[in-house]
């Protein structure tokens, strides 16, 4: 399985932008939200359908992962299971746009509530 960089390879190693509003002013990152937004799904559900498929007994300890809160429960659901960043369904025009906002020197951050293993991948 490869990591979702793959996807949007030049993501990797963003470099400080070159970019430059009127005046010398830099342009301010483009912060972009990965569940619902970049991806057309969400890492909550995307990692809870993985953990079921690949571990079916794991549905038992789910409402005892949630009741450890939110944070907890996404912990525990990444510790189980890694996405196949390849299949998940990004947006396309997103996709395209950050391209271009990356290849004229915009730096992009990914923004996420999901686990860090989830967004890191």
């Amino acid at each position: 399985m490869e990591s979702c960089a793959t996807i949007l390879p030049e993501a990797q190693n963003l470099p400080l932008p070159s970019s430059a509003l009127p005046g010398g002013t830099r342009l301010p990152p483009l912060c972009v939200d990965l569940d619902g937004t970049l991806l057309k799904t969400d890492t909550l559900w995307e990692t809870t359908i993985a953990n079921l498929k690949a571990h079916p007994w794991k549905g038992l300890l789910l409402p005892v992962w949630l009741a450890g809160g939110k944070a907890r429960f996404k912990q525990r659901l990444a510790e189980g299971v890694k996405l196949d960043c390849e299949t998940l369904p990004y947006t396309p025009e997103l996709l395209d746009y950050l391209r271009k906002a990356h290849s004229d020197g915009r730096e992009i951050v990914l923004v996420s509530g999901c686990d860090h293993r989830s967004a890191n991948r």
